[in-house]
């Protein structure tokens, strides 16, 4: 298997300046490559997963895959784990139960959800906007997002009770 930067040079999808651009922004900020050369600019979400997606062999999870995940799978995964590992539960396909990730090289995150679910597993690669965005489908608002829709109301309603003072 080679290294992520390798197979998006070898795609044309950056050019070896911008490999060495981004190796000094992971260094400096801890990103990831992938993460730095999206935050940079250098290249899309898409870009990433997809070469990922090449180097390892993998399907990439589809729309139809993420909007509409199988019965019963989400009480496999906890929404908390979920979220914090950025994992959806898609589909049992025989035994194996079927998740988009973002990263299928983490071997960490494949240990603990065959541990947790008790099954094998087939990882698609999927862009961390799209698990986000699948990921409040399947379990409902976040907890942060939730706090930010009171504040927004909350808000809303003092400035609505400051005209009605005003008025008055």
């Amino acid at each position: 298997m080679g290294r992520l930067g390798d197979t998006l040079v070898a795609a044309g999808v950056i050019d070896e300046a911008q490999l060495r651009e981004a190796l000094k922004a992971t260094a400096r900020t801890g990103q990831r490559l992938g993460e730095a050369l999206v935050a940079s600019g250098q290249c899309t979400e898409q870009a990433i997963a997809g070469a990922l997606a090449a180097q390892l062999g993998l399907p990439q999870a589809t729309a139809a895959d993420l909007v509409a995940p199988a019965d019963g799978v989400r009480a496999l995964i906890g929404a908390g784990f979920a979220r914090g590992r950025q994992v959806v539960p898609l589909r049992l396909e025989d035994e194996a139960l079927v998740v988009a990730v973002a990263d299928p090289a983490d071997q960490d995150l494949l240990d603990e959800l065959r541990f947790a679910t008790g099954h094998p597993l087939k990882p698609l690669v999927a862009t961390p906007s799209a698990l986000a965005a699948a990921l409040e489908t399947l379990y409902g608002p976040s907890a942060d997002a939730q706090v930010q829709a009171l504040r927004r109301e909350v808000a809303a309603l003092r400035a609505e009770l400051a005209a009605l003072k005003g008025e008055g």
